[in-house]
């Protein structure tokens, strides 16, 4: 969804974020800030959907869990990062793009099409593409965080260098109830997929920069969430935390896992995300996920 432009704010911002509807990143924050989002596509059937636009959550992930559902997603066109920058130019001639990483998406080089076509198009419109390797809650924080530089006035270089420190310091860690969405993606072997389902594991991947891994082999999704704090405790400590969980259709494990994390570690930001489709449909519903970083 591309948000309303803030209009009667350019001297107060002179630099506005546009990303990718992949970032996990709750309302409040798209009114409070100026940041639009351009739509990946999601093709489930006959049908196309914009992602977070179009299709609500909850019945997808129903959807998803009842049946086996051929989904398949791509990229925002060249021509709805356009349409972004058209309606960012409004508010300043100073933008920032920030994608999921290149080595998950065809999102940035999109953006690179589009910010050439731009340069183009509207005079005196300087635009910053930049891949943030990063994906959902890790991709949110680092644009959380340039967004806060934006509206301090701070210029598009700076922004720019904001949102490269954060993208070098954010981690993504997060337990899946199956492997088998994962496997669509090509990204997963069938014997892992295999195993995972016979001896009933809830892999822990650890994402950083493109690169997914697995992290842990537990039996159990509380011995899943216990690894995963341990983990955030050993890489960042307990105090300065910036963290956004995640969920894919259980928001009830969610806001415990929130609560979990706000009585062990000091967090200056805490905050619940939802998963949207295009993202759920590698990971299945029953995703737990944990995007943080350490001041």
């Amino acid at each position: 969804m591309i948000t309303e432009p803030l209009r009667g704010r350019v001297s107060q911002c002179p630099v506005a974020i546009v990303t990718d509807s992949t970032v996990c990143l709750p309302q409040v924050f798209l009114r409070r800030f100026p940041i639009q989002i351009v739509p990946l596509q999601l093709t489930i059937g006959d049908w196309t959907y914009q992602d977070g636009v179009d299709l609500e959550y909850d019945e997808f992930y129903r959807v998803l869990a009842e049946r086996d559902v051929d989904a398949r997603t791509s990229a925002p066109t060249p021509k709805a990062f356009l349409n972004a920058f058209r309606e960012a130019s409004t508010l300043t001639n100073n933008i920032l793009c920030l994608t999921i990483s290149a080595r998950l998406s065809a999102t940035y080089d999109s953006a690179l099409l589009a910010a050439g076509m731009a340069s183009d198009q509207f005079r005196g419109l300087n635009i910053k593409v930049v891949d943030s390797g990063a994906v959902g809650g890790a991709l949110a924080l680092i644009v959380l965080e340039s967004a806060k530089s934006a509206v301090t006035g701070a210029s598009l270089d700076v922004v720019a260098d904001t949102a490269k420190q954060i993208g070098e310091k954010v981690q993504f860690l997060g337990v899946l109830e199956t492997l088998r969405y994962a496997w669509k993606s090509g990204r997963v072997p069938r014997p892992l997929v295999w195993a995972s389902s016979f001896l009933n594991i809830k892999p822990v991947l650890d994402i950083h920069q493109g690169d997914i891994n697995l992290l842990a082999r537990p039996r159990t999704k509380q011995r899943a969430v216990y690894q995963m704090l341990q983990t955030i405790e050993n890489r960042a400590g307990t105090d300065g935390l910036h963290v956004n969980v995640m969920h894919a259709g259980v928001p009830d494990e969610a806001d415990s896992l929130a609560e979990q994390i706000s009585e062990y570690f000091g967090c200056t930001e805490l905050f619940i995300s939802a998963f949207t489709p295009v993202m759920g449909t590698y990971t299945g519903p029953g995703l737990l996920a944990i995007a943080f970083w350490a001041e």
